[in-house]
């Protein structure tokens, strides 16, 4: 402290910012502070480990709780080729590791073995990954807005079968989908059947083919197979081997858009409402 003096009072009384003084300064900046340090090593470490502790708090809470620096190096040190498997208590437990070695089959009475060398044929069915199902046809149904497509999707929302607007409140959709129209009717969840019948005694077309939803036992028409295409699905229904998805599309909508009363850079977003007329997709797989 008394270098630091002398240093001060020397740059202040001699030879005011002259070079060797700024030469000077820093080493007895240096200095004094490693005396001061061994004079209070204890108050040193109490506001160094203070610190450090108060930097720690205030990174975490810009980062929300979590440590970017360490999450990274774990990602970097942790090892490749690792995988987790449930396991079965009523069945053995394969564990494979990426060497060449032979898989250990561990029984459950505990008793281990190395079992005989797979053939080639053995190895491609267990790593083999299922086909997914093959289209055959989709179409979007027809005269859905004559028929029972509003009573369809009336039962289904008196029974709550469905949550509206997928459970999301004004704020959410304007956070998570702004500029999205959010519809109130999601049956994606919804368990119920779509059925294909044909309707030969139709008085406008004998070959005319009905869509109908079923849903806890009650039928519900939602509208036609279009006409151009009633001979390809009647070949599908012939062969029998087939699984039908559907798809509601349509109702009422909210979407978050600009304000139009605010006319700053950067307008607030406001909820609007809309609704669309129902419509229905189908799409027909092999099984």
């Amino acid at each position: 402290m008394l270098l630091l003096i002398a240093v001060l009072f020397c740059m202040f009384t001699y030879k005011f910012f002259t070079k060797w003084v700024w030469i000077i300064l820093p080493f007895a900046l240096v200095i004094d502070g490693l005396i001061w340090i061994r004079a209070h090593q204890l108050l040193f470490w109490v506001i160094l480990s203070a610190a450090l502790i108060t930097y720690d708090l205030i990174y975490r809470h810009q980062h929300n709780g979590k440590d970017p620096f360490y999450d990274n190096l774990k990602d970097k040190i942790q090892p490749a080729h690792t995988a987790t498997t449930k396991t079965n208590s009523d069945r053995p437990v394969t564990t494979v590791s990426d060497r060449t070695s032979r898989p250990t089959i561990e029984s459950v009475d505990g008793h281990s073995k190395t079992p005989d060398k797979p053939s080639r044929d053995e190895i491609t069915s267990s790593i083999a990954t299922p086909k997914p199902a093959k289209e055959l046809f989709h179409f979007k149904v027809a005269g859905t807005t004559h028929y029972d497509m509003k009573r369809f999707v009336d039962y289904a929302r008196k029974n709550d079968l469905f949550e509206k607007y997928d459970g999301m409140t004004a704020k959410e959709i304007k956070e998570d989908s702004p500029y999205d129209e959010v519809y109130e009717t999601d049956l994606l969840d919804v368990d119920y059947t779509i059925a294909l019948q044909p309707d030969p005694n139709n008085e406008y077309d004998s070959d005319a083919i009905k869509v109908n939803a079923i849903i806890d036992g009650q039928e519900f028409q939602l509208g036609f197979v279009p006409k151009e295409h009633t001979s390809n699905i009647k070949k599908i229904l012939q062969d029998g081997n087939f699984k039908i998805e559907g798809s509601l599309t349509g109702g009422k909508y909210k979407i978050a858009e600009d304000d139009d009363d605010d006319f700053s850079d950067n307008p607030k977003l406001k909820i609007k409402t809309g609704i669309n007329n129902y419509g229905f997709n189908i799409v027909i797989y092999n099984k």
